[in-house]
């Protein structure tokens, strides 16, 4: 379980900002035994029989990991990789 303590203030809404919200999900994630691989980018993810093999790529270095799950933690506007988002398309107008 991750905890945060939210803003306190007037009105109806309170907000946790996505770069403390990340830290806490990345933060509990190594607590509970994930290994963290940054700064890297994955070039390549490839299923094989016991799990994923990802290429990771660190600067000028390449990197082969193998894991049984892979979280995908590249934000909403990756634009390159294996988990590369395509433009959106454009809203349909409601008639």
């Amino acid at each position: 379980m991750v905890e945060a303590p939210l803003p306190r203030g007037v009105g109806w809404g309170r907000a946790l900002g996505r770069e403390h919200l990340d830290t806490l999900l990345r933060d509990a994630a190594v607590a509970a035994g994930a290994h963290l691989c940054q700064p890297a980018e994955v070039a390549a993810l490839e299923k094989i029989a016991d799990g994923h093999a990802v290429t990771l790529r660190r600067g000028d270095e390449t990197d082969i990991i193998t894991a049984h799950s892979v979280i995908a933690a590249c934000g909403s506007w990756n634009a390159k990789g294996p988990f590369a988002i395509d433009t959106p398309p454009a809203p349909v107008p409601i008639a």
